[in-house]
């Protein structure tokens, strides 16, 4: 994952400018605030401290798009009242001259210049006597997450309150096709993900309580942090790594791995985004069509190859290629259709020459809820921002052997129980 820290200095639409016939205001006109955005090593939402994180197709899991990036502040009086919007910033491509932007991919910092006139006038206040000791402050970030079609646009939640803003969300439908390319008839990873967009869909937001005087206080020098807001991907990854122990000439090998399941679309936002609390892990599934949760096949998404530069899994423990994709949260069913176990893992295996020559090539269906008598700990749903694994170890009497562990998409790396 990467740190993103984004620096903006946004003046808010109908703010005072210093321009023309408007007077310069006396001491600090402005508040600065500044917070960092996280994808990275020191992120992922996990509230037990679970240690596990990867990243492997970097540009797609840990990519901020800057041409489609919303960032929002809110703000209320008290702590129950619904945050009011008090600046809305689209980031389409081209920065205006009120935005500026240091650092490089990976360590972004954003600083927000509000006029303090802006953000009273934003809550209802007539003048600065009746600013409160305190307020509320909530950040709400969002990436990658424009439909291709524009069904859907950033700006549109330019003019509502955070209740309805998150309203609004959650009728957002992303389509996979707009980040996989089900035609592809390619093996690697980077060309089935990340066309036409390039990075999978982040929300995240952030809450502070933050005294007027420390509004005040802050300053282009003395900004006022607001902390890391952690960003959540909108997608679970699934990664099967062949790690077949008795090989010969480097066969048996896995060559191909399709995953079946039955959803095409995704919520942006997680299940209760209303409130969500930065730095935690999702524990219930936001479906976008729940009526798809039947147990019925609906759509593939093939497994990419890792490139050896990018396989974060140890070599020790694998002996072959490692596939990952990327996929909607979903049910996890038990039972069997007349297309097969829904969602399921179809693996492709080369075993080499048979005895006369002929590529001896079989295929293996892998539920996600069990293999053989083995059930696997996968719960009732695939939930975004985690990663679940199937790790092939050995291949007998017609079937496979193998490890199965999901765990959530935060910290640091652990493959022991692969």
């Amino acid at each position: 994952m990467t740190l993103l820290t984004l620096a903006l200095l946004l003046p808010i639409a109908g703010s005072c400018t210093s321009g023309g016939d408007e007077p310069t205001p006396v001491g600090k006109p402005d508040i600065v605030l500044s917070f960092t955005l996280v994808t990275g090593p020191v992120t992922r939402s996990d509230e037990q401290g679970h240690p596990e994180t990867d990243g492997e197709y970097l540009a797609f899991e840990e990519g901020i798009d800057l041409n489609d990036t919303g960032i929002f502040l809110y703000g209320a009086v008290s702590s129950t009242d619904d945050p009011r919007l008090i600046s809305g910033a689209i980031l389409d491509g081209t920065l205006p001259k009120n935005i500026t932007l240091t650092g490089s991919p990976g360590n972004y910092t954003l600083q927000l210049t509000l006029p303090k006139r802006t953000l009273r006038e934003a809550l209802g206040l007539e003048d600065e006597d009746d600013m409160p000791s305190d307020l509320s402050l909530r950040m709400l970030i969002l990436s990658n997450c424009t439909p291709v079609d524009n069904s859907f646009t950033l700006s549109s939640l330019t003019a509502n309150g955070y209740s309805a803003t998150i309203g609004n969300l959650n009728d957002w439908a992303y389509n996979m096709s707009d980040i996989y390319d089900a035609t592809s008839d390619a093996t690697a990873i980077e060309l089935l993900y990340g066309t036409p967009k390039p990075s999978a869909p982040l929300f995240g937001t952030i809450t502070r309580r933050v005294s007027t005087s420390a509004l005040e206080d802050s300053g282009p020098l003395e900004h006022l942090d607001l902390g890391s807001i952690s960003l959540l991907r909108a997608v679970a990854k699934i990664r099967v790594v062949d790690n077949i122990s008795a090989k010969k000439n480097g066969y048996p090998q896995l060559t191909d791995v399709t995953f079946r399941g039955k959803q095409e679309s995704l919520r942006v936002v997680p299940a209760d985004a209303g409130n969500y609390v930065n730095g935690s892990q999702v524990h219930t599934a936001n479906i976008f069509d729940p009526t798809l949760n039947a147990v019925t096949y609906s759509t593939s998404f093939r497994l990419g190859e890792m490139p050896d530069k990018w396989n974060m899994t140890p070599a020790s423990l694998r002996t072959g290629k490692t596939f990952v994709a990327y996929v909607p949260e979903q049910a996890i069913h038990s039972a069997d259709t007349a297309s097969g176990p829904v969602p399921a893992l179809h693996i492709t295996v080369d075993f080499g020459p048979d005895k006369e020559g002929n590529d001896d090539i079989r295929s293996y269906t892998v539920p996600m809820s069990r293999y053989g008598n083995t059930p696997f700990e996968f719960g009732e749903y695939i939930l975004r921002n985690h990663i679940y694994t199937l790790a092939v170890t050995g291949i007998s009497n017609g079937e496979m052997a193998v490890k199965a562990r999901v765990v959530p998409w935060v910290t640091e790396r652990d493959h022991t129980d692969l």
